[in-house]
């Protein structure tokens, strides 16, 4: 008549909202010991083991965090208020502990068969319905008492507020609290201009890369746009734009000394037309632009020019928004 009741999901939707969701995990549980049943015998199986490592589980760590809790009373500040109100938490934390591992032994087929009354005395609210709920508002009962125990072991010390992330700091001053509490302002705003840093080097990568890829590999732009960003962490149009606003002068000086460039090349072609048109060979006496005094002079000048330039644009990337840092 019993594996014929529906199952409560009513009662554990309202439990799962009240505890903020971690009910979830017992109704999965319940739930799944009656899915799963292809005989009473194996659905007892399932659910035995299931109470036991669930029960003992919740026993140990509550053990654990009872003996964590004992550590506490030598602490600064724990005057005869703090110290009742821990040991009340820590009494409630045994007492759930110890139900838990009795609920989690009274599963183990063996102590059922020797001591068969353990099971059929056992109170009616040692179920695995009830037990979970009582266990609950228990842990929850010394939870509020053990919040409340902090916020007076805080006071004792002068603590107006954080005393409990000060406490898990193992800090137990004001002045070193406070002095904790800029230090870690200060690492917060490292951590986060760190973090905007990268966000805003990643945007201008994809920014850069995006123009790169769109030109085409047999276009020369692509080529000084590649060196550019290789060697400034720019794209090429930003760099020359910043180059003629903020380095205007040598930007001017460049121009001029590629037109005197251009005047020696053609001075030099005319010349060697005219020994052409004469009979005489353009080379003759190893005439060459390479060791034309004029010429090689505007070279000179143009590569200071050129130098002058890039050494300007360098000192003023910081104005380019989209910007890579290159190792």
């Amino acid at each position: 008549m019993n594996e014929n009741k529906k199952f409560p999901h009513l009662i554990h939707g309202v439990m799962t909202l009240l505890t903020a969701g971690t009910w979830i995990i017992i109704w999965i549980i319940h739930y799944f010991i009656r899915r799963t049943k292809s005989t009473h015998v194996d659905a007892e199986k399932i659910k035995l083991k299931i109470q036991f490592f669930v029960y003992m589980t919740i026993g140990l760590i509550l053990l654990f965090v009872t003996w964590g809790l004992f550590s506490s009373f030598g602490e600064p500040g724990m005057t005869f208020i703090p110290i009742v109100l821990s040991g009340l938490v820590c009494l409630l934390w045994v007492i759930t502990a110890f139900i838990s591992f009795i609920w989690s032994i009274t599963a183990i087929p063996s102590v059922r068969e020797k001591y068969p009354k353990i099971v059929e005395r056992k109170p009616k609210l040692f179920n695995n319905y009830l037990l979970p709920i009582m266990m609950f508002f228990l842990i929850i009962i010394a939870w509020k008492i053990d919040q409340y125990s902090i916020e007076q072991q805080g006071s004792n010390l002068h603590f107006t507020n954080g005393f409990k992330e000060a406490k898990s700091n193992n800090i137990f001053s004001v002045e070193e609290w406070n002095a904790f509490k800029i230090q870690k302002e200060k690492k917060q705003d490292i951590a986060n201009t760190e973090k905007q840093r990268i966000e805003k080097e990643n945007k201008a990568k994809n920014y850069i890369e995006s123009k790169i890829n769109a030109l085409d590999s047999k276009d020369p732009k692509r080529f000084v746009a590649e060196n550019i960003y290789k060697q400034h962490g720019v794209w090429i149009d930003d760099y020359f734009a910043l180059q003629k606003q903020e380095c205007a002068s040598e930007f001017k000086k460049l121009l001029n000394v590629n037109d005197d460039v251009g005047q020696e090349v053609d001075y030099f072609n005319q010349t060697s037309d005219a020994f052409n048109r004469s009979g005489v060979r353009p080379d003759v006496g190893g005439r060459s632009l390479s060791n034309d005094p004029s010429y090689q002079s505007a070279i000179s000048r143009r590569t200071f020019a050129r130098d002058q330039l890039e050494q300007c644009g360098v000192r003023h990337l910081d104005q380019i928004e989209n910007r890579v840092t290159v190792q």
